[in-house]
């Protein structure tokens, strides 16, 4: 082969690989204008449970073909501070699985020798040309869809076609398989992944590129799989560039994506000799073609992978959690305000009095989250921008201060020994566990008040004074009901009184109630505008939902009476 045929070559299977890549970005962006609504829509009720945070993870990332966008989109969110940390951790490890659902359609459609897809990709491209010339934009995406799945299966066959093939027995491949067999070699491959991953910003190009590659002998398979390894956590790097002007939760959000990864990759590794051996040894008793093996075998390890790494991880949840929060501690600024009153993490007093000393911290919290909500009504009145940013401010500082109170308090439990403890007293602890998360989740729906508050001014939907009298009801019962919640923190557990907070949470859903029906009454009857009441909603049920959690504060203590 002379030089201009070899120059000829290379720049046909990049032409093939541009097609391929093109198709894939096609694909994934139709996908995303056509769910992306109802995505982001899924993402904002998420809950903290981490088993539903892995399974929307997954369904948005199968649907949306891109685990790069599903984690920016959440990166977004939660530094907007529509989800929080905790509720993104989940949606992250279902995104990791749900982003082998390519690497199968590939191997199914794209390697299949029984039924040639190639030959009906140019037919389906001219079928989405009446929607492509459609004044209806979505179906204009749809026919932008089927180019791109087109696109990208027209890509594989020709960088299939293209490539060389190298024979099992020649020195290549054997140099190959004698390098297999280094652990040096294994990493060089999982670095190759992860930087061509880096560059073409997609896991999924990246496995197709790793899986025509093996099926044409120009890599070994257990390269491939060290290659699907390194290309996983290449992915995370999308999400962590999206983060870099991104608040600490957010950074935190993409760490978590980033440490998914590479933990995976620290677990799995003194087992990659025998998981390659295994599967190519049942799969030899599957299919005969070599090709099908391969292709087959990278799908498997891909989503084993992934689904086991998850896994493992949500039984961790809480060590990961903190994991990520140790490597992105609060900021300095935060640490100068922020210190514990009654505890001390580096030292631990007897079990019992070590109890008492974190009964009166979390006391003490309340008592933070209470007058981070006292902070609400005087955001809703204030009309100058630099004084609504300044509490604005105060009220993310404080929140961020409440999170860090949970960690370290936390911490401190955790280190009690439980051995030392009478049976009140553990039961005591995993009570304050229990309490200090929801208080940490007051402190997250002040600020989400914040935000609707900020996002309504931005709105120019400003409130008439009838409205902000409902609101500034609703307001006082809920003081009151932190008032009484932050009284009950500071008694003896056996001391509770739950009577009163449930006859104010019980007046506070009443209020709500009949507020809210007064108003849909007025918006109906056009005496407030739509934009309006969307906000006010808004802010009334998040009332009604800091006095819930103040109820299960106190209710929780009430329980360790029963």
């Amino acid at each position: 082969m002379d030089f201009f045929q070899i120059i000829l070559q290379i720049l046909t299977l990049a032409g093939a690989l541009v097609l391929f890549l093109y198709g894939m970005k096609i694909m994934s962006e139709s996908l995303q204008k056509l769910a992306g609504h109802n995505m982001r829509k899924i993402l904002a009720k998420i809950t903290s449970r981490p088993g539903r945070g892995v399974l929307t993870g997954f369904l948005i990332t199968a649907i949306i073909q891109s685990s790069s966008a599903t984690t920016v989109m959440l990166v977004s969110f939660v530094n907007a501070g529509l989800i929080s940390f905790t509720q993104s951790i989940g949606i992250i490890f279902g995104a990791n699985i749900g982003t082998t659902v390519t690497a199968w359609l590939i191997s199914l459609l794209g390697f299949n020798t029984h039924f040639s897809l190639y030959s009906i990709m140019l037919p389906v491209i001219a079928l989405s040309l009446p929607l492509f010339f459609s004044y209806n934009n979505r179906n204009k995406t749809k026919a932008e869809f089927i180019i791109g799945f087109a696109l990208l299966f027209i890509g594989i066959f020709f960088f299939r076609e293209n490539i060389p093939v190298i024979n099992e027995n020649s020195e290549f491949f054997q140099n190959l398989q004698f390098f297999d067999n280094s652990f040096i070699n294994i990493l060089m491959f999982i670095g190759l992944g992860i930087l061509i991953t880096v560059i073409f910003q997609s896991s999924s190009a990246t496995i197709t590129l790793t899986m025509v590659l093996a099926s044409q002998g120009w890599l070994s398979f257990s390269a491939a799989l060290a290659m699907v390894i390194g290309e996983n956590i290449g992915t995370a790097a999308t999400a962590n560039f999206a983060a870099i002007v991104a608040n600490r939760s957010a950074k935190r959000t993409a760490l978590a994506h980033l440490l998914f990864n590479v933990l995976g990759m620290l677990w799995i590794l003194p087992f990659l000799g025998l998981i390659t051996s295994s599967l190519q040894n049942a799969l030899n008793g599957i299919s005969n073609s070599a090709v099908s093996q391969i292709v087959f075998g990278i799908s498997i390890f891909h989503t084993g992978f992934n689904v086991a790494n998850a896994i493992v991880l949500t039984l961790l949840f809480i060590p990961f959690k903190k994991l990520c929060l140790k490597l992105l501690p609060i900021g300095n600024e935060l640490k100068e305000i922020f210190s514990l009153k009654f505890i001390d993490n580096n030292l631990l007093s007897t079990s019992e009095l070590s109890i008492l000393q974190a009964k009166n911290e979390i006391a003490y919290m309340g008592k933070r989250v209470t007058i981070l909500f006292s902070m609400i009504p005087d955001l809703l009145l204030e009309k100058k921008e630099k004084k609504f940013a300044k509490i604005f401010d105060e009220i993310q500082k404080s929140e961020e201060i409440i999170d860090e109170m949970e960690i370290e308090i936390a911490e401190y439990i955790s280190k009690i020994h439980v051995t030392d403890l009478s049976n009140k007293g553990t039961q005591r602890t995993q009570a304050m566990f229990q309490i200090i998360d929801l208080l940490e989740s007051i402190g997250d729906v002040c600020y989400q008040m914040s935000l609707t508050i900020s996002k309504k001014n931005e709105a120019k939907a400003w409130f008439t004074q009838e409205l902000r009298n409902n609101l500034f009801m609703e307001f006082d019962l809920i003081e009151k009901s932190l008032n009484l919640m932050v009284e009950n923190l500071a008694m003896d557990y056996v001391d509770v009184d739950i009577n009163d907070l449930r006859n104010i949470e019980t007046g506070i859903t009443e209020t709500r109630n009949e507020l809210k029906k007064s108003h849909s009454e007025k918006t109906n009857s056009e005496k407030f505008p739509y934009k309006t009441g969307i906000y006010y909603n808004d802010l009334l049920t998040l009332s009604v939902k800091i006095s819930d959690l103040a109820y299960k504060v106190v209710n929780t203590m009430y329980k360790q009476t029963q």
